[in-house]
């Protein structure tokens, strides 16, 4: 009975420790894109927005886990399922700084 004691208790802390790891990647990735999106974008139209594609090749990540960190951190927005940005959900148009031009 004993051991069947000690055996659950250390297949639950396997577990826990297993959840804690993946929190963590998740958690250290999502950061990572964090950095790397206001080190390489602006909230200017054309500039705000980079796929997760970009950013996967640009971190070396997965895109996998570049999902899984989009979608799990709320400082991620998102226009569409695959651009992500930190300013703005919608992208802008590049028309709209310069106005419409009349000939």
């Amino acid at each position: 009975m004993k051991e069947l004691a000690i055996a659950l208790i250390a297949a639950a802390l396997i577990g826990l420790a297993t959840l804690g790891r993946k929190y963590l990647i998740t958690w250290n990735d999502g950061r990572r894109i964090h950095n790397w999106l206001r080190a390489t974008t602006k909230d200017e139209p054309g500039e705000s927005h980079r796929t997760q594609v970009e950013i996967a090749r640009a971190l070396r990540l997965s895109p996998e886990r570049v999902s899984t960190a989009c979608r799990r951190n709320t400082r991620f927005l998102t226009a569409d399922d695959l651009s992500v940005s930190i300013w703005c959900r919608e992208r802008k148009s590049v028309y709209e700084t310069r106005g419409i031009i009349s000939f």
